[in-house]
């Protein structure tokens, strides 16, 4: 008999008896993928040709049963049945178990159903289909064996029918919420290409998905995991007719008045809401409660749960200590646990099996009462001890599901590496459908973790994470682009094998193309984007073919190195600050021409309406073109850019890979488009990275582009001669370059060879390379140089990172350490050895918490006489912040760095000018100015007088 037909995934098989591993696999890991179109529910037996012509409005308990009814004869009739199908007699052995009234009542309520059934069905009807009391009692019985319950993807209840359950053991993972946790009802995404099944072609097919809650060799017995099998024992006998390890209840209503810490106890004892996907106990069905407050009938009722794991319930206790006062909790606690141990009846009939199961249930149920009165009795363990934790449980439930969700989590990543290796060993003429259904039903799982898919994030993470939540996400993300590339790489084999049409070809090589990028792979992903051009045109993939080319430019950089490329730097400088002049590309005119308030709106603004709407306003062609390419970074046919720069100044360029060359099959004429971004500022050319160029911190370590912040330093910063002047955190070397204009000579000290690389190359560029020098070194290397500067400008990174959660602070531009002024910190405590007498520092960054910054300040200087000045803006609340450090690239990500911020105690953010006088002084001012990084007043020269008080020393 092949059991579960049709699975999408599936590492069992019925061995000796026992449903068995067929490979070995890891705790989490999904065990069986069910497309919801096979197994039975109510809905299939609505649509089943033995069933029609009656009333599709039945309930679906009814559609069940009868459906159970006519599969009769195909089912294995294996396993005890349960205490609905026990006779009076044997229910008698249960005397003392509040589970003897449950099987009664609910014998009851199913043969209450059949005579409401007798009515409203004919009689031949009923008799056709084998209809009857007994035969009724028997079909509902076994659909509680073999029913589960979920919430599917709208929210709404669905029961699913399984009988194979009964040939299955309960699962060893005792506590409900983390069994339940390990079998979902996913939805399986769209197709992953051209040649997946039919079945995996369905969109947002439903999945029935088993995790295998521990690790299982191949062979050994597979326990099921879900919330049913794993339910107390009184629940698993009266619905399978096994008897597991579980939990007593006792239900308690007690007169209480209603007061706001009774009420807030009540509440947190409500466990979540079930989610879409999540197994629903049949607890959860019959509406139970752990529980109620009834304000109007002035009435609490309790139900309070001991287990093994959970001998002491601690909310329980707390909420009964509310509503009894005066520390009786206890008291009656242990007056309702003696109540219920003097109802058990001890038996003396003849051994039988089902006697043998009441006996075993009732000894467990007394072993629980013993545990709680001991743990209750014992001055030990005190009334609020806590409780020890079960095998996978929490004390909260949100903490608890997000453990049982990181388990599916690795347990998935782990199978989709596995199905990779599979796939990049697999031979183009080997069947692959299998392995197509099981990589859509991992995808299916990864689907299903609470805080986002990680398939959805568009890019593999690049920051490092100690958070165990987001780095597993991360590392799925990128295992299910991997497993799909090794899927899409195999059938790029088979149609070459088979010499498949171009066209499909070209669909497939674009889709791994993709895959590569989103894996930051531009090299791969170009080729394979050349080869899908070349066996079909597609627009979207001579698109990527194109930015990809653009990406691979940019990665290139700068020419910085070999002989003579300073004076050649130098010269290409002094002609295109003549042709930029001759087109009008000054400070003023990009704004002017653009039709933005500031040249940093070009910055965050170069998308197609910005082109449109400078032609619109008919500014001269060229200064449009020269925008166009240098800020908007727009492909450019060779022609027009050699007559907008001239061939010389063009070849030079190209030399130096400012600019680059893009053929274009038959065409003799490249585009061509810059690799930097190019803004003038204060009679300077700075050339920067682009912000929207994705990286690799391993491999492309961006330099940040113009910002608030390089402004804000360069409008502040006091320019009064200086011998020697320090620049840390250079970047692109923009205020540097402008403090070279009082300075004799300037200091350039960043971290990323990347970034010393834009600044040697932009002092070169404005010819004033003679009168700097390079370091590539960290804020804690600043004392291996030599004093002293008259003046030290920083712009360090200042976005806070606990555990590294932010992607944003990835980029060493951007990273300030756990709370965000690790660089600032160690630069001010260094400041003291740097400056000379009289020295001036100048910083410019965000900061948590500003209202104590000046205590901070205070501390990090230690002993050094200085005069301080320290300028905020406007402070923003932390939970927006966000928005800066995370890029919204995913759920998780945002909770977990709002929650890191809330453990470091950051309430708020504000931007904040620090200036520093080293002299005989200690004295720290703080200002606090609206709108401090206002761009519009820096463009226009109005910094100093309007934010910035003119005083001796300082400006």
């Amino acid at each position: 008999m092949e059991y579960f037909h049709g699975a999408l995934l599936n590492r069992l098989a019925f061995q000796d008896g026992a449903f068995r591993c067929t490979a070995r696999v890891l705790p989490g890991e999904p065990l069986l993928a069910l497309p919801l179109s096979k197994c039975w529910t109510a809905e299939t037996a609505r649509r089943g040709a033995e069933l029609s012509g009656l009333d599709p409005e039945l309930p679906d308990s009814v559609w069940l049963a009868l459906h159970l009814l006519q599969k009769r004869p195909a089912l294995a009739e294996k396993g005890q049945p349960g205490l609905l199908l026990w006779d009076d007699t044997e229910l008698s052995e249960l005397t003392g178990s509040l589970w003897l009234p449950s099987a009664r009542l609910g014998r009851e309520d199913i043969i209450a159903e059949y005579h409401e059934l007798v009515e409203v069905i004919d009689a031949a009807v009923l008799g056709q289909l084998g209809v009857t009391e007994e035969s009724y009692l028997w079909a509902q019985a076994t659909k509680e064996r073999c029913s589960l319950h979920f919430l599917d993807a709208d929210s709404n209840p669905v029961d699913i029918l399984l009988p194979a359950l009964t040939l299955l053991e309960s699962n060893q993972v005792h506590d409900p919420e983390f069994a339940a946790g390990l079998a979902r009802l996913e939805v399986s995404p769209e197709a992953i290409g051209p040649l997946v099944t039919k079945v995996a072609q369905e969109e947002k097919e439903q999945l029935l998905v088993f995790y295998a809650p521990e690790a299982f060799e191949a062979g050994a017995p597979v326990y099921l995991c879900h919330g049913g099998l794993a339910a107390c024992h009184g629940r698993v006998l009266l619905e399978r007719g096994k008897v597991s390890w579980g939990c007593l209840e006792l239900a308690m209503e007690l007169p209480v008045q209603p007061s706001k810490e009774l009420k807030e106890k009540a509440a947190a004892l409500q466990p979540d809401p079930p989610a879409p996907g999540e197994f629903l106990p049949t607890e959860v069905l019959a509406g139970w409660t752990p529980a109620l407050l009834e304000e109007e009938q002035k009435t609490l009722k309790l139900n309070v749960r001991f287990s093994k794991q959970r001998p002491v319930p601690r909310r329980e206790l707390e909420l009964l200590q509310a509503a009894l006062g005066g520390g009786r909790a206890k008291e009656a606690l242990l007056h309702g646990l003696r109540s219920i141990e003097e109802l058990y009846v001890d038996s003396k009939e003849a051994e039988t099996p089902r006697r043998k199961l009441a006996r075993a249930l009732i000894q467990e149920e007394k072993q629980l009462l013993g545990f709680a009165k001991a743990a209750l009795e014992d001055p030990a363990a005190g009334f609020g001890g806590a409780p020890s934790r079960a095998p996978g449980a929490s004390e909260t439930d949100a903490s608890g599901k997000m453990e049982v969700a990181l388990l599916r989590l690795e347990g998935t990543t782990c199978a989709l590496r596995r199905i990779t290796a599979v796939f990049a060993a697999l031979p183009c003429d080997a069947e692959a459908g299998p392995l197509m259904q099981e990589l859509q039903a991992l995808r299916a799982a990864l689907a299903g973790f609470p805080e986002g898919n990680p398939e959805s994030v568009y890019m593999r993470p690049v920051a490092h994470t100690s958070d165990p939540a987001l780095a597993a996400h991360g590392e799925a993300t990128e295992a299910v682009l991997r497993a799909r590339l090794a899927a899409c790489c195999w059938e790029i084999s088979k149609l070459a094998a088979e010499r498949a049409e171009p066209v499909l070809m070209a669909g497939v090589l674009g889709e791994a193309a993709v895959m590569h990028l989103r894996l930051l792979e531009f090299q791969e992903a170009h080729e394979k984007l050349q080869l899908s051009l070349a066996a079909s045109y597609n627009d979207r993939a001579f698109r990527l073919e194109r930015w990809c080319q653009m990406t691979l430019a940019c990665h290139a950089g700068l020419c910085v190195s070999g002989d003579g490329w300073a004076e050649a730097v130098r010269s290409v400088g002094e002609q295109l600050q003549e042709r930029l002049r001759r087109a009008g590309y000054t400070e003023a005119a990009l704004p002017e021409a653009a039709g933005v308030p500031s040249i940093l709106h070009l910055v965050s603004s170069r998308g197609y309406e910005l082109e449109c709407q400078m032609q619109e306003r008919g500014s001269p062609q060229d200064l449009v073109d020269m925008i166009r390419l240098w800020v908007l970074r727009r492909f450019m046919p060779q022609d027009r850019v050699r007559e907008l720069l001239g061939p010389e100044l063009l070849s030079g360029l190209l030399r130096l890979q400012v600019l680059a060359a893009l053929r274009v099959p038959d065409d003799d004429s490249p585009l061509v488009f810059s690799t930097v971004a190019l803004w003038p500022l204060e009679g300077l050319l700075v050339a920067t990275d682009y912000g929207d160029i994705p990286y690799d911190v391993g491999e492309f370590e961006p330099v940040m582009y113009l910002s608030l912040d390089s402004y804000a330093l360069i409008a502040a910063a006091p320019r009064r001669a200086a011998e020697r002047v320090l620049d840390v955190c250079c970047g692109s070397g923009v205020q540097g370059m402008v403090a070279l204009s009082y300075a004799r000579e300037v200091t350039f000290v960043d971290v990323n060879e990347r970034a010393l690389s834009f600044s040697r190359f932009n002092c070169a560029l404005n010819g004033l390379y003679d009168r700097a020098s390079f370091v590539r070194a960290s804020v804690e290397d600043l004392s291996e140089l030599e004093p002293p500067f008259q003046v030290i400008l920083a712009n360090p990174p200042f976005v806070p990172n606990p555990d590294g959660a932010a992607t944003a602070a990835g980029p060493l531009y951007s990273g300030g350490g756990s709370d965000g002024e690790m660089v600032h910190r160690a630069l001010l405590q260094k400041a003291g050895q740097l400056l000379a007498p009289g020295g001036l520092l100048c910083t410019v960054a965000e900061v948590p918490n500003p209202e104590k910054l000046a205590d901070r300040v205070v501390e990090w200087i230690g002993e050094v006489s200085a005069m301080v000045k320290i300028f905020l803006g406007d402070p923003a609340a932390a939970e927006n912040y966000w928005k800066v450090a995370t890029q919204e690239r995913s759920a998780l990500e945002r909770s977990r760095y709002l929650r890191g911020l809330q453990r470091l105690n950051i309430s708020s953010v504000a931007q904040a000018l620090v200036l520093l006088r080293k002299d005989g002084t200690s004295t720290v001012e703080v200002t606090t100015r609206s709108q401090l990084w206002s761009d519009d007043a820096y463009l226009r020269g109005h910094v100093a007088s309007s934010i910035l008080p003119k005083k001796a020393g300082y400006l």
